[in-house]
């Protein structure tokens, strides 16, 4: 996570990333999602960036599981 911050997003090495930082990491890996509602999610003090500590927890993270099947009742059910 901190080589990712500091290598892909950070590029200036402010310790800091902008909504724009976060625009052109996120098209450099096709994300396909509004960057914006990611960055005001991510940006929870509202200073206009984003620093390495607000990204933790995506170290805990897992996401949801099986949310691949179409909901309709086929997969294992969602933990």
């Amino acid at each position: 996570l901190d080589t990712a911050f500091k290598l892909g997003m950070d590029t200036s090495g402010s310790c800091k990333v902008t909504l724009q930082d976060l625009a052109r990491f996120c098209e450099s890996k096709d994300f396909k999602g509004n960057v914006g509602v990611l960055f005001a999610a991510l940006d929870v003090h509202e200073q206009n960036f984003v620093t390495v500590d607000q990204f933790d927890f995506l170290v805990r993270w897992q996401g949801e599981r099986f949310a691949g099947d179409g909901g309709g009742g086929s997969g294992p059910p969602l933990l």
